[in-house]
C-alpha cells in the first residue's frame, strides 16, 4: 500500500526531473537563441539592399487614429526585454500608454514595434522555437511554480540588445528597426517631409535599442528627433550623433539602468572624448532622476497600485515627466507652424 512519505517522495521527483528538464530546455533555447540572434541579421540583410539608402515602407498606411494635420508629434513606444511580440503589451504596459494618450491627445503613440526583432517577428509566431516560447509565457501568465522561468524570456532578448550594441552586427540590427519603426510611424498617418518631431521612447532595452535605430530613422524622416529613456541601460551608441536630444529618467532605486554606465567604456567619465561625454558636455543628454522607483514590479516606473505622494501614483508621477518633456519638444514646432501660417494668410 503506498504510503503518504512514497506519495510525496513520488511528486519530489517528478518536480524535481521537471525542474531539471525544463532547465536544459530553456539553456539550450538560450544558446540556440545567442547564435541565431546574429545570424538572422545577417540573413535578413541579405535580403536588403544598401543600408546607405532611404528606407522605405512597403505597406499601405491604415486609417490613423488621429489625422497627420491635428497631430502636433508622434511617439514610438519600444518595450523591455519581457516583451514577447509588437501584440502584446503587459498590463502595466497598457496602462501607461493609456494614461499617456489621455494626456497627450494631439500625439498618436505607436505600439506596435516589437524591438527584439530584426523582422518585427514576435517569440511566439511562425519560428523555430515558438512553441517552447508560448510555454513560457503560459507559465509567467499562471503565475505558479515555474513562472520564474519567464526569465528566459528576458535573456533571450538581452542577447538582442547586445546585438544592438555590437559594432558588427549592431548597424543592420539598428537599421531593421528604425525600419520596422518607420513602418509604424506611416500606419499612424505620419507623412516623410511634414518636419513634426519624433520621440523614441524606449524602455529598459528597449532604450538602447531606440538609440541605435536612431542614427537611420534621423537620415530618413529629417525632422527634430529625441529618444526618451525610460530606466534604459544604454551604450555609447553611434546614435549619439543623430538625435536632438536625449531624456535619460531613471529611478534611484532602478539597479538594472545603472548597469549603463559601469559596462560600457565609453561611458566612463575619464573618456572625455567618447560620444556620450561629448554630448553630455554639450547639454545634449538630461540625466533626470524621477524619484524612488524600481526597474520593475512594486514601486517601479508604471506601478498604477502604489501611492507615490498624496495626489499620484508611481505611474502618474512618471507620466506627467514624458508629458511635460513632450510639450518643450512640440511646442517651438507648433509655434513655427502658426508663423508661417501666418504670414502665408497675409
Amino acid at each position: 500500500m503506498t504510503t503518504v512519505v512514497d506519495l510525496l517522495s513520488s511528486v519530489g521527483v517528478f518536480l524535481f526531473e521537471n525542474v531539471i528538464n525544463l532547465s536544459l530546455i530553456g539553456i539550450a533555447a538560450l544558446l540556440i537563441s545567442a547564435v541565431l540572434a546574429p545570424i538572422g541579421a545577417l540573413r535578413w540583410w541579405g535580403r536588403r539592399r544598401s543600408a546607405t539608402q532611404v528606407i522605405v515602407d512597403p505597406l499601405s498606411p491604415a486609417k490613423p487614429a488621429i489625422s497627420s494635420e491635428m497631430a502636433e508629434h508622434y511617439i514610438v513606444y519600444l518595450s523591455g526585454i519581457g516583451d514577447i511580440s509588437g501584440e502584446y503589451l503587459s498590463p502595466y504596459e497598457l496602462q501607461f500608454l493609456d494614461r499617456l494618450t489621455q494626456h497627450l491627445p494631439q500625439t498618436p503613440i505607436v505600439r506596435d514595434v516589437f524591438a527584439f526583432s530584426v523582422e518585427n517577428l514576435g517569440l511566439t509566431s511562425d519560428r523555430l522555437l515558438s512553441r517552447f516560447w508560448k510555454g513560457i509565457h503560459a507559465l509567467k501568465m499562471q503565475k505558479g511554480r515555474f513562472a520564474r522561468l519567464s526569465l528566459l524570456i528576458n535573456i533571450r532578448n538581452l542577447i538582442q540588445v547586445g546585438v544592438s550594441v555590437d559594432r558588427r552586427y549592431g548597424p543592420i540590427y539598428n537599421y531593421g528597426t528604425a525600419e520596422m519603426v518607420l513602418q509604424g510611424l506611416l500606419r499612424q498617418g505620419y507623412q516623410l517631409g511634414s518636419g513634426k518631431p519624433v520621440t523614441l521612447l524606449g524602455y529598459s532595452g528597449g532604450g538602447q535599442i531606440s538609440l541605435g535605430s536612431a542614427r537611420y530613422l534621423k537620415e530618413t524622416i529629417k525632422a527634430p528627433l529625441q529618444v526618451i529613456s525610460l530606466g534604459g541601460v544604454l551604450s555609447n551608441d553611434p546614435g549619439i550623433e543623430y538625435v536632438d536630444h536625449i531624456y535619460h529618467l531613471y529611478g534611484a532605486h532602478d539597479s538594472a539602468q545603472a548597469l549603463g554606465a559601469i559596462l560600457f567604456p565609453g561611458r566612463w567619465p575619464w573618456f572625455s572624448q567618447s560620444l556620450w561625454n561629448k554630448a553630455l558636455g554639450q547639454r545634449k543628454i538630461s540625466l533626470l532622476c524621477i524619484g524612488p522607483m524600481a526597474h520593475r514590479g512594486k514601486h517601479s516606473y508604471m506601478d498604477v497600485h502604489s501611492a507615490f505622494d498624496q495626489d499620484r501614483n508611481y505611474c502618474d508621477v512618471t507620466v506627467d515627466y514624458i508629458v511635460n518633456i513632450v510639450g518643450e519638444i512640440a511646442l517651438p514646432e507648433t509655434k513655427a507652424r502658426e508663423r508661417t501660417a501666418s504670414s502665408s494668410s497675409i
